[in-house]
């Protein structure tokens, strides 16, 4: 569950007034909610697209109550947790003033929102919804494999939402996987549809990863480059289930899966070196350094683990 934040009339039970700068100080009154995670991913998609493709400043109509940002900086506010929803569309988001620590809102749009008088939508039905959404999209997944707490399908263009959530995070997850160690331009729903379709036309041993319990997203796994004899493993968690035991529960299963499956008898990896928590993972799954860079720590199981 995601902590977002409901427009709201001011009379509304537990509503908290914030206030913005437009023409003036203008104000919002806003109910905190949990929101399920795979609404919030939803919202989210709709204007990580406006931002990218649409959001400019040079010839922004300052007449509306907005407080302006660049794009990078709207970029981030979006992709915090404290999502501002109306309607049960996503507006915006409560953006931190590195100043004072204040939280701000940031709206994202050219419609005024200083009205606050519309009806709060149910975040019950919203959820219901959700959740009817994810007993849909579990069935369509079909397991390859699994473990105590995960199921292991193919990837899936019905993940893509997912997949853009997890990847644009760059401050959990995006920075330590890109290839260059930056994350500069946030991925499209275009470009992780290609990314899907080719790992699908690959047929490789590529999983996405989905939580037994809840139906929800957990990450990706797979085997990157994969012969006969060695493969590369690479994993990514999303950030709303990391710390949750997900990582090394998911390595030894991939290992097994490699071991048995696959007949692998060389397992190894490259691991960001800032990405401490991932290295301690890798060492408690058995896995033991035996090379490394600036860009890289390199890793690998013992042959003796395998």
């Amino acid at each position: 569950m995601t902590t977002c934040y409901f427009i709201c009339d001011e009379n509304t039970t537990g509503a908290q007034k914030f206030r913005f700068m437009g023409n003036g100080w203008q104000e919002i009154w806003l109910l905190q909610q949990e929101c399920c995670e795979p609404l919030y991913s939803a919202l989210l998609k709709e204007v990580r697209k406006w931002v990218i493709e649409e959001y400019y400043t040079e010839d922004d109509d300052h007449g509306d109550a907005f407080r302006y940002f660049d794009s990078e900086t709207i970029y981030h506010a979006v992709t915090m947790e404290n999502a501002i929803i109306r309607g049960g569309r996503f507006i915006g988001a409560l953006y931190c003033n590195k100043a004072d620590g204040s939280l701000i809102p940031v709206l994202i749009g050219n419609k005024s929102y200083a009205s606050t008088s519309e009806r709060l939508s149910s975040t019950h039905d919203l959820q219901k919804q959700s959740s009817g959404e994810l007993i849909r999209r579990d069935s369509a997944l079909k397991s390859v494999f699994e473990s105590e707490r995960i199921r292991f399908v193919k990837v899936s263009e019905l993940l893509v939402p997912d997949y853009l959530t997890m990847i644009n995070d760059v401050e959990n997850v995006g920075r330590f996987i890109s290839s260059s160690g930056e994350h500069l331009e946030p991925y499209s729903e275009q470009q992780e549809i290609r990314w899907v379709q080719k790992k699908l036309r690959d047929n490789g041993p590529y999983f996405s990863m989905i939580e037994k319990e809840t139906r929800e997203f957990i990450g990706n796994v797979e085997f990157m480059d994969a012969t006969d004899t060695e493969g590369e493993l690479g994993i990514a968690i999303t950030a709303a289930k990391q710390d949750l035991g997900y990582g090394s529960e998911a390595i030894l299963r991939m290992i097994e899966y490699g071991r048995n499956q696959l007949g692998l008898k060389r397992i190894f990896l490259k691991a960001n070196p800032d990405n401490l928590r991932a290295i301690h993972v890798y060492e408690r799954s058995g896995f033991r350094e035996y090379d490394r860079n600036d860009d890289h720590i390199y890793m690998e199981l013992p042959q003796g683990d395998l």
